[in-house]
């Protein structure tokens, strides 16, 4: 479960935008690594969250040419990788600003 303060923090960084289509419409927390049954708190940290729509998060898990493309822009990490991606190392495409940026714990881009 992501905390009320996280959520709020996604958001505005996010600039309550979809990151990978741009849209403001349905918007959800996409985490960039599955956390798998029950969930994991180790990839709830704000660099591993990102702000997408329902059907952008939907389309990172739609096919292998999709889950490919979507780790190409740094919106899916794997999770069975060793040693674990450090997410603050791999940006992340926002489309609607056409740039990488990268993500820290704070909660910021650059």
């Amino acid at each position: 479960m992501i905390s009320k303060k996280y959520r709020q923090i996604v958001y505005a960084r996010d600039d309550e935008r979809c990151v990978s289509c741009g849209t403001n419409q349905n918007l959800t927390i996409h985490h960039r690594v599955n956390r798998g049954a029950g969930g994991s708190k180790l990839f709830n940290g704000l660099a591993y969250l990102l702000l997408v729509c329902t059907y952008c998060n939907s389309l990172f898990e739609s096919s292998a040419d999709e889950q490919e493309r979507a780790k190409e822009l740094g919106y899916k990490l794997s999770r069975n990788q060793s040693p674990q991606p450090d997410p603050t190392q791999i940006p992340v495409w926002y489309s609607y600003k056409s740039q990488f940026f990268y993500l820290d714990n704070e909660g910021n881009k650059r």
